[in-house]
């Protein structure tokens, strides 16, 4: 999850020593409540994702209430919340040695009449089933201590004091029943009902039937070995709450940073947005051409998580040096680890190596910073690696199509083509004047390469044509600068069209 604190924090309070904090001390509580009753071992997917997602999610809920009360920053707040996290734990793994309410064998979802009963009551009841007490006498004591917190340091009337704990209490129970509303989702999406907690689990089971997360689990999870429905629900719900975690955390930001939201789409909005964002969708395309796997309604999550991780990744490669200026890059970098676990290890893998070839042309090796074409060797990689993430994706297994692979390469070509053209002067090309009969010439040998990578005659076609309307466009300087990266993004569309759906 990103973690993101202020500029005075940062050498301090660095977004990785929260992030270890926090997960750290989830994970020894998880294991300190296991050992001392007779509670079965949690899995490492509920020990490891699931459980420090779901306290994530609740301690960025409760820093937004307290910043809405206290003349603090939410960068500035969110540090006090965290030295909190050790003790409502501790608190927690105290009352599970108490051993009176789930101790985990029940299910989470709950109807609507035991839900609203777990909000009322505080998570008191009911005894037998919702979230296991770990986690809800770990985020009600985060409530209480971050309210008593609040008052030592304001200084000001009990009622405020209470009202926050009253108010994140109820926002943070959502977020331990998050299974709840997602049952209460497909039911009425379904059409059924709910009556008590079996019919909850049995609607989250029929709408995880094929999903996302359920098909070639064990192949792309290292999960779900006999216990295929359960590795589904907590990667799901996990995923959801990773979405609003990061929402809550960019919504802080903004709101801290007082960032403009068109300037940022300005500085996302650049050509290798345009050229990445279109390897992204070939591969998506791609895969859902080959796999024919249906998508069902919970599938938009992992879309979303995809997007997100997408997202990040850009914008901690190609807008470090901006990012940097306003909060550490380093959350960045942990949203996008953390969102490819969710999605699978064979997507988790593609975003590391992309993360590993920026660090190697860009950090490693100060001697490549004097190559020339360093810039379009990086461009054409990350253009090919996001074909693949997207192809990867969109077929739900840990083997990726073959004909991703003549996809990713001309895609990469195309992006390094880019990169050397972004890279020259205005009017660079208009100032070398060639026949029509020397363009179809280039037309030829362009189109024979693509032909060949991507074993279709009719790229030789779309490319000829395309550079008889530069010529065109080139009389007018203006226009060419405007439209020339256009126009080769736009070849790399009508080929992988053509060869996707006439040649598969």
């Amino acid at each position: 999850m990103p973690i993101i604190t202020s500029s005075r924090q940062q050498n301090k309070e660095s977004p990785w020593l929260i992030f270890a904090t926090i997960w750290g001390s989830v994970i020894t509580a998880s294991f300190l409540a296991s050992l001392t009753t007779s509670a079965p071992l949690p899995t490492f997917l509920e020990v490891a994702i699931h459980r420090p997602i779901i306290f994530i999610t609740a301690l960025f809920i409760i820093t937004h209430i307290i910043t809405r009360f206290s003349k603090r920053s939410f960068t500035e707040q969110l540090p006090h919340v965290v030295r909190l996290v050790p003790w409502a734990l501790m608190i927690g793994v105290i009352l599970s040695w108490i051993g009176l309410w789930n101790d985990g064998s029940g299910t989470q979802a709950l109807p609507l009449s035991q839900a609203g009963l777990f909000v009322i009551t505080g998570g008191i009841l009911p005894f037998k089933f919702g979230p296991e007490i770990l986690l809800r006498g770990s985020v009600l004591a985060l409530v209480l201590l971050s309210a008593v917190s609040f008052y030592k340091q304001s200084r000001t009337k009990y009622s405020k004091s209470i009202l926050i704990g009253i108010v994140a209490w109820i926002l943070t129970s959502f977020i331990l029943l998050i299974q709840t509303w997602m049952a209460y989702a497909a039911a009425w999406s379904r059409n059924l009902s709910i009556a008590h907690s079996q019919d909850a689990f049995r609607t989250l089971s029929l709408s995880h039937l094929n999903s996302y997360w359920s098909n070639f689990q064990a192949d792309r999870f290292f999960l779900g070995i006999g216990k295929q429905l359960e590795t589904s629900l907590m990667l799901s719900s996990a995923s959801v709450l990773f979405l609003i975690a990061s929402a809550c955390l960019l919504l802080g930001l903004w709101k801290s940073r007082g960032i403009k939201v068109r300037d940022l789409v300005k500085r996302i909005w650049l050509h290798p947005f345009l050229a990445l964002g279109s390897s992204l969708l070939v591969g998506l395309i791609v895969g859902l051409r080959i796999n024919r796997l249906r998508w069902h309604a919970l599938d938009v999550v992992s879309i979303l998580l995809l997007l997100a991780v997408f997202l990040s990744w850009y914008t901690y490669v190609f807008l470090k040096k901006d990012v940097d200026r306003v909060f550490s890059s380093s959350a960045l970098l942990i949203m996008s680890f953390v969102g490819g676990l969710l999605l699978g290890w064979p997507v988790f893998l593609i975003i590391l190596s992309l993360f590993m070839i920026d660090w190697l042309l860009y950090s490693r090796f100060e001697s490549w910073a004097e190559m020339k074409y360093r810039h379009v060797i990086h461009f054409a990689f990350m253009a090919s690696g996001c074909v693949m993430l997207g192809g990867t994706f969109a077929a739900r297994s840990p083997v990726l199509p073959t004909v991703v692979f003549p996809l990713a390469i001309a895609w990469g070509v195309l992006a390094a083509a880019i990169e050397i053209v972004k890279q020259q002067k205005p009017g660079a090309f208009i100032r070398y004047r060639i026949s029509i009969p020397l363009q179809l010439l280039i037309a030829a040998i362009g189109g024979v390469v693509f032909a060949v990578v991507l074993r279709s005659i009719i790229a030789l076609a779309v490319l000829a044509l395309l550079l008889l309307l530069l010529y065109w466009l080139g009389k007018n300087q203006t226009r060419w600068n405007r439209y020339f990266i256009l126009s080769l993004v736009a070849f790399g569309w009508i080929n992988t069209i053509l060869v996707t759906f006439f040649s598969l």
